[in-house]
């Protein structure tokens, strides 16, 4: 999805560009769950096209656009249309034939940052931003992917859970656990700050929804928490957080802690989910 200088958008999706975001996210989040528990560091040294194809929205002023949402407000007869979004002022826009001086200095304006500024512009399709969500689902949803990370805990808990008969997890992690953890590794400096910005405003929201987080999430969030190479969101703090409480109290794991309430982010069966030597790896027994 495209537009040009005169405001009209042309709305067609490249699959290609999803599929790359979608490859790009799940090397960021095996790099992190990978440097998290094993000290290894797979990332690769990218150009991040599918990620910036995505994410990478020209959010400069526009005269044709300005004018254009003016002209088409003052038609509606009451005064209470705002276009909250980007997306919204360019639908706006376009129901308003562009003037030939707008045009022009938006023009003038592409060149002079182009050739004066050396200032590289992308325009991502509109409105993709609002599907951010859904491809970082599609990228750690993916059963190929999960496969990799519980291969990648396995390999952890094997060198100290020498024996137990609840086994090794099963239990896949959310993709909000696996993109928490990228994040909080840090975004490579190769990503414009605008993408990395669109990132930390997904995972933002993603991570502020209720009950998606089990035992599995919260003690990796413990570990990325205590790691040095790791920055955890605010939203993710009380997470770690509520992990370490649960350190001098004995019976935690098994009942409902009325002084302590569950972070609203905790499943409400989380419990009944957790393996017997929950306690002791907490503790670092393990």
């Amino acid at each position: 999805m495209a537009a040009d200088v005169s405001g009209q958008i042309d709305f067609s999706f490249d699959a290609g560009v999803a599929e790359g975001a979608i490859g790009e996210l799940q090397m960021l989040g095996r790099s992190a769950v990978a440097n998290l528990l094993d000290g290894s560091d797979g990332q690769a040294n990218v150009s991040w096209p599918g990620l910036c194809g995505w994410l990478w929205k020209d959010t400069r002023p526009s005269a044709v656009r300005s004018t254009g949402v003016k002209a088409v407000v003052k038609k509606f007869p009451f005064n209470t249309l705002e276009p909250n979004t980007r997306l919204g002022e360019f639908l706006l826009a376009q129901a308003a034939a562009p003037r030939r001086i707008d045009l022009a200095v938006d023009q003038i304006w592409a060149i002079w940052r182009l050739r004066v500024l050396r200032q590289r512009a992308r325009t991502a399709p509109f409105g993709s931003d609002a599907f951010g969500a859904a491809l970082v689902r599609t990228a750690f949803g993916d059963t190929g992917f999960q496969r990799d990370v519980l291969r990648i805990m396995h390999g952890h808990l094997k060198a100290r859970v020498f024996l137990h008969p609840d086994g090794v997890p099963t239990s896949v992690l959310p993709p909000t656990t696996v993109f928490s953890l990228a994040l909080a590794k840090g975004l490579p400096e190769g990503l414009p700050p605008q993408v990395r910005e669109s990132l930390r405003d997904i995972a933002q929201h993603m991570a502020s929804e209720p009950g998606w987080a089990g035992f599995w999430d919260m003690w990796l969030l413990r570990l990325a928490g205590d790691h040095p190479d790791f920055t955890l969101s605010e939203e993710l703090r009380p997470l770690a957080g509520f992990a370490g409480d649960l350190f001098g109290e004995k019976h935690a794991l098994d009942a409902e802690s009325p002084d302590a309430p569950d972070p609203e982010q905790m499943q409400d069966d989380w419990r009944d989910k957790t393996p017997g030597y929950a306690q002791q790896l907490l503790n670092g027994h393990y």
